[in-house]
């Protein structure tokens, strides 16, 4: 993809709020949370076109002004100067395929910043030891240095990377936020079907939309934990799906 089409793709995203039901428990749940300072850590599939609308949604939804990306900190210049308005260097990220960085996402940047809806943005990936767990322990000390000070924060990472207890791969960035933050909340998106595109397109939730489950996202406790419920999921454009290395 050139640097032309992507930034058109950007310019035509449609920025909305996407109708969104919170369940009384997970209000209660979120408010608890938001109260104690957060921050709320949301666990994405990489690579769905609705992401970044229901980044947008929560923010406004829960009325929070920060927001954190499992971007590279090194990005966060082109980041900060395209939200102020100036032109996006694509060639810092032109390779990027997995699905974390996409048209939408710079989209609803670039309209937060217009309506002076963003306090601050933290990125708080970059280069990636051979460890999992290595890497989280990394990003959760960049993430905890970048909302020093804020006020609670919407954080987006890959659903592993969120977690708040250690899993099978490892001990996720979710763990260590949460003993910095002793309020900090943990979401998962569920998509109840449809494709995304991460290093390729990929099928989620059986493959198949729920019609049942019209349009709306729900956000829900279940099982004890919060999840929110994406009826459908649609690929996102990527800056490289040719996947170039």
């Amino acid at each position: 993809m050139t640097a032309q089409e992507f930034l058109r793709s950007v310019e035509s995203f449609p920025v909305a709020e996407r109708p969104l039901v919170i369940e009384p428990a997970a209000e209660r749940q979120l408010r608890s949370c938001i109260a104690g300072g957060g921050p709320i850590l949301l666990g994405e599939m990489h690579g769905a076109l609705e992401n970044p609308l229901v980044i947008w949604t929560l923010l406004s939804r829960l009325s929070l002004r920060v927001l954190a990306l499992e971007w590279d900190f090194a990005l966060a210049a082109v980041v900060h100067r395209y939200g102020d308005g100036d032109g996006l260097d694509f060639s810092r990220f032109d390779h990027s395929c997995d699905g974390r960085i996409t048209a939408g996402h710079f989209a609803v940047i670039r309209d937060l910043h217009r309506r002076g809806r963003l306090d601050r943005l933290t990125l708080f990936s970059g280069p990636s030891p051979t460890e999992w767990s290595e890497r989280d322990r990394l990003m959760a000390g960049r993430l905890i240095e970048g909302l020093e000070g804020a006020s609670p924060a919407l954080v987006v990472a890959g659903s592993l990377h969120t977690r708040l207890e250690p899993h099978e791969h490892g001990v996720p960035m979710g763990y260590h936020v949460a003993m910095k933050f002793q309020a900090a909340a943990e979401v998962r998106m569920r998509y109840l079907g449809g494709e995304i595109f991460n290093a390729g397109l990929g099928r989620v939730g059986g493959g198949h939309a729920h019609a049942q489950s019209g349009n709306e996202l729900k956000l829900v406790v279940d099982k004890g934990r919060l999840s929110l419920i994406v009826p459908v999921a649609h690929p996102a454009t990527v800056p490289d799906p040719g996947c170039r290395h």
